[in-house]
């Protein structure tokens, strides 16, 4: 769980996820591979004109197929990323299979809005997105942690994604500046251990972020 403002008001929103866990309580879960809802705050608590909807990879305009072991919602962190005053809601996928890469992983980027966020407008990044360091390979779960670093005087809000599987369990992060468009990958850069000065090893760089 997080906490944002995602629809834009004065009231603090819970955005939070869920992940199937072979239980009956999945009975009544709409996804194979996890989803996303936001409870929208108001002046009395919970905003009751905004009911909280689950949004996985079948909604109408997410990217991708809602499948077993995607991982969605693994990380989530919510942040004004293209400066609008709305909060965009961002969902790991770090299980997402790539091609023949499995557990590649990548990132869902949901457009915040007064209406709340929907499947509409939804971006992924990976890195087979254009412009992004790196390739996807085996096990690299990008998207396993994820963090909006605030916006400050001159500088826009920066979207921060770990891959703590990169260079088989060395870990990377990726920093994606924002922009009126949301996060931008031009201009993307990842480091590690070794861009610290670090001898790289096995910790699972990027895990924890924030």
């Amino acid at each position: 769980m997080t906490v944002g403002s995602a629809n834009g008001d004065a009231y603090p929103d819970l955005a939070f996820t869920r992940q199937p866990t072979g239980m009956d309580s999945d009975l009544d879960f709409p996804s194979k591979g996890g989803a996303v809802a936001v409870v929208y705050g108001g002046p009395k608590g919970q905003n009751a004109a905004l009911k909280p909807k689950w949004i996985t990879q079948a909604t109408a305009g997410v990217p991708g197929a809602d499948e077993t072991g995607d991982a969605m919602g693994a990380s989530a962190a919510v942040g004004d990323l293209d400066g609008d005053g709305y909060g965009e809601v961002v969902v790991g996928l770090p299980g997402e299979a790539v091609g023949k890469a499995k557990d590649a992983g990548g990132v869902l980027v949901f457009k915040g809005r007064t209406s709340g966020i929907t499947g509409v407008g939804t971006k992924v990044i990976g890195q087979s997105t254009a412009n992004v360091p790196g390739v996807d390979e085996k096990g690299d779960a990008f998207g396993g942690e994820v963090h909006v670093l605030a916006a400050a005087k001159g500088v826009p809000a920066t979207l921060a994604v770990g891959a703590p599987g990169e260079n088989t369990d060395q870990g990377g992060v990726w920093l994606f500046k924002g922009s009126r468009t949301g996060p931008v990958t031009k201009g993307s850069v990842s480091f590690g251990e070794s861009r610290l000065g670090v001898k790289p090893s096995a910790v699972r760089f990027g895990h924890w972020l924030g």
